[in-house]
């Protein structure tokens, strides 16, 4: 019987060769079926960190240029930042507006944080230092003073402003009260 089967083997040798071959495949493709999902797990993780990467590495490329230009545009803060301790120096910034715009200051008080009620203690650097102050003068020389107040050497936000006209002094003059706040760094 085996001489019989030898040269029907030999004839279809291709044949039987395919067939063998396809169960290999068949036990084969069977054992990794379980592994399936898993491996499509893998792949999709994968796939999202490539994502990251990618964007990372286009987005990274122009990191340093704007590293750079960030450092620029922060170089000059902390000399643009009030330091609520140095009184003095807070009052001379003020006059020496005063003193450029030709107004006068008919009162200058910088209050203490507990008597502005300030909101902003959760901040960790920096808080306002909160101002009181009146002055007097022409309506071209108090426009002059809060224009040069705008654009002043610290970070100045005005919160309440109060404007009457004062006919005792000059026909265009005007008292003006003001409640601002300036940018401080905390000591």
């Amino acid at each position: 019987m085996i001489n019989a089967i030898i040269p029907v083997l030999k004839r279809n040798i291709g044949v039987i060769s395919c067939l063998i071959l396809s169960v290999i495949l068949l036990v084969f493709i069977h054992s990794r079926m379980e592994d399936l999902p898993e491996l499509n797990n893998q792949y999709e993780q994968s796939a999202r960190t490539l994502d990251v990467m990618m964007k990372n590495q286009a987005q990274g490329s122009e990191l340093g240029a704007q590293l750079a230009e960030l450092e620029r545009l922060t170089a000059g803060l902390d000399s643009r930042v009030m330091k609520s301790d140095d009184k003095a120096i807070n009052a001379d910034f003020f006059y020496a507006i005063e003193k450029r715009s030709h107004a006068k200051i008919v009162a200058l008080k910088q209050l203490s944080s507990s008597q502005t009620g300030d909101a902003r203690q959760s901040l960790t650097q920096f808080t306002a230092t909160a101002f009181e102050l009146s002055i007097s003068g022409r309506i071209g020389y108090a426009m002059s003073f809060l224009k040069r107040l705008e654009n002043a050497k610290y970070f100045v936000r005005c919160n309440d402003v109060s404007i009457k006209g004062d006919p005792v002094l000059a026909p265009d003059a005007v008292d003006i009260t003001i409640k601002l706040e300036v940018l401080s760094k905390k000591i």
